[in-house]
């Protein structure tokens, strides 16, 4: 072990990362008492509020109301999504035929090339030996 003379060992100390003390004071039982009565009201203020709002709502009228209308947007967003794929399965039809219509047209225009070439060929052999 390397030993720095300028810098004198010193003893070692533990240091306690994790202490067990509260560093924060605890709180009062007033200060707790007061937050328990305060939080305990609240919740039966809620209660109450609820209360009041299931007696004056007819609430099966608009659970129902609100599931006619999730199953009917449910229909209309199926509907619009099977559309949408027609749409899409026609436009790559579209889209392939395209390209099987220049391929098709580029093996003529090939085939054409090579017809050309062949005559080509034909006429200078032939042309050839009647000059000679």
């Amino acid at each position: 072990m390397l030993i720095n003379k300028r810098f004198p060992r010193q003893k070692e100390r533990s240091r306690k990362v994790f202490s067990t003390k509260d560093k924060q004071q605890k709180k009062s039982i007033i200060r707790q008492s007061l937050e328990g009565i305060l939080i305990s009201l609240f919740g039966l203020g809620a209660l109450i509020i609820l209360y009041t709002l299931l007696v004056n709502f007819d609430w099966i009228l608009i659970t129902n109301e609100s599931f006619k209308e999730l199953v009917v947007g449910l229909y209309q967003f199926i509907i619009a999504f099977v559309n949408l794929l027609f749409v899409m399965t026609l436009l790559a039809f579209a889209v392939l035929s395209t390209f099987i219509l220049f391929g098709g047209l580029w093996r003529l225009v090939k085939v054409i090339s090579l017809i050309c070439k062949k005559i080509n060929k034909r006429y200078q052999y032939s042309g050839s030996r009647r000059f000679r």
